[in-house]
Formats: structure tokens, C-alpha cells, sequence
């Protein structure tokens, strides 16, 4: 009985303490870049990094999505726009015998814009956002043997 006890309350202890604490994923493409643009001010990697999907995603490229979340902070946005996914979009590639595929379904694209504050070699950058289980995420990449 004791024992049965102590599992409930520790049920409850995550349920009520915990799950207020954990926010919830974009449910559109304007929240998303909404919390980007706000994470990228506030050069917050761990918000930044909370934005990907990392389902799926091997240590290699892991540490690649990393370095990109790094300098993702290290210069904050001026404005994100939201832009359709362009036509005819390559969405998978090969090369030296791997295949490199999204894991998650792309669905658009949004235009960083930098301004005067951004990297000293371009002034805006592309990336593209997806969605799963009606929640949107900047993708990552998995890496399979071609």
C-alpha cells in the first residue's frame, strides 16, 4: 500500500508541479517565428534550440544543428518573415553514399533579416519550418545510408 502511495504522489508531483512548467509547442507558423524572433533578441539558445525537432537526429548532425544555434544567437533578428516553401524546393540529398532528409514534413520558410547587426557576409538568411502532429518546428536533418 505504501508503495502504491509514494507512485501517486509522484504522478501527481509531475502532473501539477511539472507540466505548467513545460510550454507548449508552436501551433502555427506565426507563433513559431514569434518565439524565434523573441529568442533570437534575447540570443537564448536553449529557446532557440527548444524551437527544433529533434526526433530522429544523429549525434553528426546534432552537433552541425548546434553550431548553426550558436550563431543563430549570436546575432538577434531585426524582423522574421514568413514565406511560402519555393516551388520545386529540394527537400533530400545525397552525397558519398548517405542520404540527408528532414525529419519532419516542410511546409514553409521564413526570411531572417539581420539588418546593419547581422554576419559581416549577408544581410538575411532562409530556413525553412515544418509540422508534425499539428506543431511547427524548424527541422533538423537525418542522415540514412543512401
Amino acid at each position: 500500500m505504501d508503495n502504491q502511495r509514494i507512485y501517486i504522489f509522484i504522478l501527481l508531483f509531475f502532473f501539477l508541479v511539472l507540466s505548467p512548467v513545460v510550454k507548449a509547442q508552436p501551433s502555427s507558423p506565426e507563433q513559431l517565428r514569434d518565439e524565434l524572433e523573441a529568442a533570437m533578441k534575447a540570443k537564448d539558445k536553449d529557446k532557440i534550440s527548444s524551437l527544433f525537432y529533434w526526433v530522429g537526429v544523429g549525434n553528426m548532425m546534432k552537433e552541425q544543428a548546434q553550431n548553426n544555434i550558436d550563431k543563430m544567437a549570436e546575432y538577434p533578428a531585426q524582423k522574421i518573415e514568413l514565406l511560402p516553401l519555393p516551388d520545386g524546393f529540394q527537400t533530400e540529398f545525397e552525397r558519398d553514399s548517405l542520404r540527408y532528409i528532414p525529419n519532419i514534413k516542410l511546409v514553409g520558410m521564413f526570411r531572417i533579416i539581420y539588418g546593419d547587426d547581422g554576419p559581416p557576409t549577408f544581410i538575411d538568411a532562409n530556413i525553412p519550418y515544418g509540422v508534425t502532429d499539428g506543431k511547427y518546428y524548424l527541422p533538423n536533418t537525418i542522415v540514412q545510408p543512401k
